[in-house]
This record gives C-alpha cells, structure tokens and sequence, in this order.
C-alpha cells in the first residue's frame, strides 16, 4: 500500500462545500484506504500561511518542510 500525504487549503473556494461546512478534500480523504494524513494551509491554521488563495499552498512545503519529512520518515524505513 502507499500512504499519502494531502495538502490543502482549508477555506478555497473552489473546494470547500458551503452546504456541508466541509472541505470536498474531507470526502477524498475518508474514501482513501490507505495510511494517509493531512497538512491544512491557510492564514487561520495553527501555522499561518498565505491568504488562503490556491497558489499560495504551492510554496508551503518550501517555507515549512517538516511536517512532509515527519510523514515521510514514518512511512520509509
């Protein structure tokens, strides 16, 4: 199996489902049968990023790299 790692911005507006309160990532996530985990990016998150547009989630990972290399050596040994 392959475990994944999902990155998203919580508030974007072409993803988050006003009918629900939810993320459509949310759905993604619960249907996937694998180990997986979520980094939320976005100005309101414990580690604020961006304002909360698509593109600024682009270059999280290269200002905040840890939570992908914590993911990273859980799953390679």
């Amino acid at each position: 199996t392959v475990p994944v790692l999902y990155a998203q911005v919580r508030n974007d507006i072409y993803t988050f489902n006003e009918e629900t309160g939810r993320n459509d990532i949310v759905e993604i996530m619960d249907a996937t049968p694998t180990d997986h985990d979520i980094v939320w990016t976005g100005s309101e998150e414990a580690t604020p990023f961006g304002t909360d547009k698509r593109f600024d989630a682009y270059q999280y990972f290269n200002t905040y790299p840890e939570a992908l290399l914590e993911f990273l050596a859980r799953h390679t040994s």
